[in-house]
């Protein structure tokens, strides 16, 4: 079972409509120059949709590689 799956279809189509939301918007914002056309999705504004999203705790301090808490319960 992956992560994704532990959260229900209304978590993952709000994630993705956020996603899909901003990284419309992200060509007003990059700063650099673009070649492939790809969106540009800033890290800390995809923890916060994460965060809103499903629910979990932002628990950045000092720029760690473990910036979200989420608690996920076995479905059985």
């Amino acid at each position: 079972m992956t992560v994704w799956e532990f959260y229900s279809k209304e978590q993952q189509q709000d994630y993705i409509s956020f996603i899909k939301m901003y990284a419309s918007l992200s060509k007003m914002f990059n700063q650099k120059s673009s070649t492939t056309g790809a969106p540009y999705l800033d890290s800390k504004f995809q923890e916060t949709i994460y965060s809103r999203s499903f629910g979990a705790k932002e628990v950045d301090v000092g720029n760690t590689p473990h910036d979200m808490l989420s608690v996920l319960v076995l479905k059985e």
